[in-house]
């Protein structure tokens, strides 16, 4: 009897979703085509023009014990999507470490308010985060969470980004662990700067 009981409510289930699917179905075959429309560009998005373009680019990095690693890069950023998406695609050298690609998708969600990047490298880093206008202090700030391919540990990003003229980009990062509560141990932290090549 339990059995029957229990086909007969998923026989029941079934039918409510076959239902409603064809509710949901039959409403979009109703649905206004002008409503399907994208909505219009935000106008935030301009903001990010000053980082399209092709870069150069010659940075250092500082471990915690002290010890130094100097790199140089190369990066071109481009406008996709309708100008809807930045997409920033670098080769950067490492010294010993090799060489790393990586990939930067930056865009602007008018529902949050706020600029949304993600970062995708060669060495296995996939992160996603927000960016902020400071305007008081005249730069781009960023943060984004990931777990370190490296470490398989919960990692945090922050970094900002100056532009003293239209060609010159400095900027600052820094890589922490995130550990018990949250407490962070410094993996990382680097200084660059771009120059605009085109």
């Amino acid at each position: 009897m339990t059995r029957r009981l229990s086909a007969l409510a998923l026989c029941c289930a079934c039918c409510f979703a076959v239902l409603a699917g064809c509710s949901q179905q039959q409403g979009m075959n109703n649905m206004d085509p002008s409503a399907m429309q994208p909505p219009p560009r935000p106008a935030e998005l301009d903001q990010l023009n000053p980082w399209v373009g092709k870069w150069e680019t010659t940075a250092e990095m500082t471990m915690p014990d002290g010890s130094k690693m100097t790199g140089t890069g190369s990066s071109e950023s481009t406008w996709d999507l309708d100008k809807r998406v930045v997409i920033e695609r670098s080769t950067f050298s490492m010294g010993e470490m090799g060489t790393m690609q990586g990939m930067g998708i930056f865009t602007y969600c008018p529902v949050t308010k706020k600029f949304k990047s993600s970062w995708f490298s060669s060495m296995g880093e996939a992160s996603n985060g927000t960016m902020w206008w400071d305007e008081a202090k005249k730069c781009w700030c960023m943060k984004s969470n990931y777990i370190s391919p490296m470490t398989g540990k919960p990692t945090e990003f922050c970094g900002t980004i100056t532009m003293p003229d239209n060609n010159t980009m400095n900027w600052e990062m820094t890589e922490s662990t995130v550990g018990f509560l949250g407490a962070k141990t410094k993996c990382w932290e680097g200084k660059g700067v771009s120059k605009r090549k085109a």
